[in-house]
């Protein structure tokens, strides 16, 4: 799993220019560029970063707000500042907390991806591991009284966290705005990571209050409870948060998703559950097909709106169905409106079929 860094500054072409330059290291990093602290504070909340990189000057909310945020909410995540200004005439802003160095612009883009790498290499200074399990790795670490601050990022939904151990005792863990015990059931419910190691942990409570196994317990019955939810949901908002994150694509003029009409509420070629099922028995089950049951799922609307939020991110189109669980006998298809049908296939009549007549069903 590649490491993200937040880079914020409403100068344009930088970020363009950087963009580009930092594509050269798309193997080590991924660069997520925004325009001002409102969006960052925003992306904070969505994904782990390593590192922020800010101007400290801005419209809007500033690199000086921006910085205290940081200080306040994620003082675990080092600071890179760059302005017009010496590190000498920034005083107190730059001299303390979570700031590790200070570019003066202008600058060569060469000196930022050296600090980018000093501040990544110190964040795996006790090793990188691949695809574990963080029960079974954590668990190691309890055992041997570690003190250090680990760094988790989970392979199947790009989240990430930290977790920070000190004398082999978990004290304290966060995701995004999740802290303490909750976030610890959310890391331990991951059950394939890539793990940063940093030897060392700075003294703070113990808000955890708790051994390992408890929370691995608990977080095994949430992670089985969640695998009975609506198929697809977590695997679409997982690739929706990559997808944004690395294309920049954040909708509004102010950082944030553009707000559109649920695709789960309407459709302006929305059949009746009447008119489906006429439309069923017309061209589908005559070729062996059984429609299982039609009906309005007032629960959909979540996974919808994951759809048609894809949708405009790759640019398809609007959402006009989905096929949310094919056992190869059967299938179940979501139309705009919330409608859902379950079919059992026949020979002549498998997946691809019902989903070219309903594709279709607003013709004659």
């Amino acid at each position: 799993m590649k490491r993200k860094i937040l880079f914020v500054d409403d100068d344009q072409v930088l970020r363009h220019l950087l963009q580009r330059h930092f594509a050269g290291f798309a193997e080590f990093f991924t660069a997520v560029m925004v325009s001002d602290g409102f969006a960052a504070v925003k992306m904070l909340e969505k994904a782990a970063f390593s590192l922020v990189v800010l101007d400290l000057v801005m419209p809007r909310m500033d690199g000086m707000s921006l910085l205290a945020h940081l200080r306040e909410n994620y003082p675990d995540i080092p600071v890179v500042s760059i302005s017009a200004m010496e590190a000498d005439q920034l005083g107190v802003y730059t001299a303390s907390g979570n700031v590790v160095a200070h570019l003066s612009k202008p600058f060569e883009k060469e000196q930022l991806t050296a600090q980018i790498n000093t501040v990544l290499k110190k964040e795996a200074e006790g090793g990188t591991l691949h695809d574990v399990s963080p029960a079974i790795f954590l668990q190691l670490m309890e055992m041997d009284g570690k003190t250090c601050t680990i760094r988790v990022l989970d392979e199947r939904s790009t989240q990430g966290g930290i977790l920070y151990f000190i004398d082999g005792q978990l004290v304290d863990a966060r995701i995004g705005e999740l802290r303490g015990i909750e976030a610890a059931y959310r890391v331990f419910t991951w059950e394939r990571v890539t793990i940063f190691l940093r030897n060392n942990c700075a003294p703070r409570e113990n808000v955890i209050g708790s051994e390992l196994q408890p929370i691995i317990m608990k977080a095994a019955g949430m992670r089985d409870e969640a695998e009975d939810a609506l198929p697809g949901e977590e695997a679409i908002s997982a690739l929706l948060e990559e997808i944004e994150l690395e294309t920049g694509d954040q909708g509004g003029e102010n950082g944030g998703p553009e707000r559109q009409t649920p695709a789960g509420t309407a459709a302006a070629d929305d059949l009746s559950l009447a008119e489906l099922r006429t439309l069923f028995e017309q061209r589908l089950m005559k070729g062996g097909c059984r429609l299982e049951e039609l009906r309005i799922d007032k629960e959909a609307g979540p996974t919808l709106d994951l759809l048609a939020r894809l949708g405009r991110l790759r640019r398809l189109g609007d959402f006009d169905i989905a096929c949310l669980q094919h056992s190869g006998e059967s299938g179940r298809f979501l139309l705009p409106g919330g409608i859902t049908a379950e079919v059992r296939f026949a020979v002549e009549c498998d997946r691809d079929r019902v989903i070219g007549t309903l594709r279709g069903r607003g013709m004659p």
